[in-house]
């Protein structure tokens, strides 16, 4: 067996090991980022979601008052008016 061949692919092969080695650490770098932007974006996205929440409530209950307005005054108007009998 010849070792100086031996030798040389054991090197050229650690190297090709490295070179993929970098590469997946680069890959999981991206990878990390991306999740950290993802991670904004839900926060961003469950703020939003409870504002719209909130309006929608607000108008729910503005609602809620106008037909109540709207039931007491046609009672009103009910009973204000002049019996025909």
């Amino acid at each position: 067996m010849d070792v100086e061949k031996t030798i040389e692919f054991l090197i050229q092969n650690q190297a090709a090991h490295d070179d993929r080695l970098t590469r997946l650490e680069n890959a999981v770098g991206v990878l990390a980022d991306k999740t950290n932007h993802l991670d904004d974006v839900m926060v961003t996205l469950a703020e939003s979601m409870g504002m719209i929440a909130q309006q929608s409530a607000e108008r729910d209950r503005r609602l809620g008052e106008r037909i109540e307005s709207l039931v007491s005054a046609i009672g009103e108007f009910i009973r204000s008016r002049p019996t025909t009998a």
